[in-house]
């Protein structure tokens, strides 16, 4: 992993200075327009074997409403089919998704594919400044330590080794690498700001401007804890996908903006409601900056909270974040909790065994007491309701994925046997 890092960590600052990055950030975050999706739609029906069956959907124009959406499950044994034939084999390799929606994805990159995709997240990074020495908060290190240089002015911190008992070691290290920006996995930083706050009652990294948050959910309780922790430094949730088919990102509490002329997105309403008058949608999105494996009306399997105006002012989870009442019924996991509820939880995992029954692991602090506990569970049954029976399990740790990862829920039964 330390080569595969810093040998990425190399390429990257090299293509920063070619020009394919910097033409694919000005088409990224520029406006699309309906010639854009039209001709991504094209080049996908023209080039890519898996949308051939499309031409006559298409012949008198393009509607993306008339064409179908397409999940996961449709295209898992046939994603290949999805590579444009404009791009010779020997330039095409694989990845494989994580699955963190519960089905994992063969998808593929090229060369330039891979220079295009980096350009957003850099231009999230230089919105801290420049010449910046980013601590990483997501990966393992495999030195044996619980911090690793990984080249290119990042250093590693393995979310791993973080506890109480290290909290100190990673403070003091971090100011002496003078680290001025942070990329986490949010999981991974409330566990830190948690932590922090039961000590210092704020931060004490004083050269910390910045963080980058990505990979995983980042709800805005979430984001209020990380503000109060760390007063003055600007938090980025950058929203996207292995299959770069949309790209987003918010501000500290701001709206989510979608870059339109990465990838045009629907919004598709699921009849749900968060407030009364808040949209639950799933999202939905058609490549324009993929040119090698486009996506035509995607659906994503995440879902949004759109105000009424239409902002998008939450992304609150995936399909995997779904749960199973006692009724057969498929809803959202969406536990609405009050701030003093969790003042004592540094972490905390759902965790589903059968339909009906509902589990929140947390991992709390020596201040945890029954009020905490009481609190909790009304939380719970305020959230959701008599369709669940609810409880509270205190535990020692939440174990990550080998990317290190958190998992926000667990079920040990198959949810598609209720949908």
């Amino acid at each position: 992993m330390e080569l595969s890092f810093k040998l990425k960590e190399f390429i990257r600052n090299i293509a920063l200075h070619t020009i394919v990055p910097k033409r694919a950030l000005r088409k990224q975050i520029g406006e699309s327009s309906p010639e854009m999706i039209e001709d991504a739609v094209r080049h996908a029906v023209d080039c890519c074997p898996f949308y051939s069956s499309y031409r006559e959907l298409i012949a008198d124009g393009v509607d993306l409403s008339a064409l179908p959406i397409i999940r996961k499950p449709d295209i898992i044994n046939c994603s290949r089919s999805m590579v444009s034939r404009r791009v010779p084999s020997f330039l095409v390799f694989r990845k494989r998704t994580a699955g963190s929606t519960g089905i994992p994805l063969n998808v593929y990159y090229s060369p330039f594919s891979i220079l295009k995709m980096n350009a957003l997240p850099d231009y999230m990074f230089s919105k801290f400044g420049k010449n910046l020495r980013i601590g990483v908060l997501r990966d393992h290190t495999t030195n044996d330590r619980f911090v690793q240089d990984g080249g290119c002015r990042h250093w590693l911190f393995s979310p791993y080794k973080l506890n109480a008992d290290t909290l100190d070691d990673y403070i003091r290290e971090m100011e002496r690498l003078k680290i001025d920006c942070l990329h986490v996995y949010p999981s991974a930083l409330c566990i830190f700001a948690r932590l922090i706050r039961q000590r210092y009652g704020v931060s004490p990294l004083k050269n910390l401007k910045g963080i980058l948050a990505s990979s995983e959910i980042f709800s805005r309780d979430d984001k209020q804890l990380i503000m109060e922790v760390f007063p003055g430094v600007k938090i980025i949730d950058l929203y996207g996908h292995n299959e770069h088919v949309c790209c987003a990102y918010a501000e500290d509490l701001g709206n989510y903006k979608f870059f339109t002329g990465y990838g045009h997105v629907e919004f598709i309403d699921t009849g749900e409601r968060v407030n009364s008058d808040h949209r639950v949608c799933e999202i939905v999105a058609t490549s324009i900056t993929n040119r090698i494996m486009p996506f035509i009306r995607y659906g994503t399997l995440d879902y949004a909270e759109l105000d009424a105006d239409g902002n998008v002012i939450s992304i609150i989870g995936r399909s995997s974040d779904f749960i199973v009442n006692r009724h057969g019924s498929v809803v959202p996991c969406l536990f609405l909790n009050r701030r003093e509820s969790t003042r004592h939880v540094i972490n905390r995992q759902y965790y589903q065994s059968a339909p009906g029954k509902m589990c929140i692991r947390v991992v709390v602090t020596d201040d945890f007491n029954e009020d905490d506990h009481r609190m909790l569970l009304e939380d719970m049954h305020t959230s959701f309701g008599d369709s669940f029976d609810c409880e509270i399990k205190v535990v020692d740790h939440i174990e990550r994925t080998a990317r290190g990862k958190q998992k926000r829920l667990v079920r040990d039964f198959d949810i598609k046997d209720y949908q």
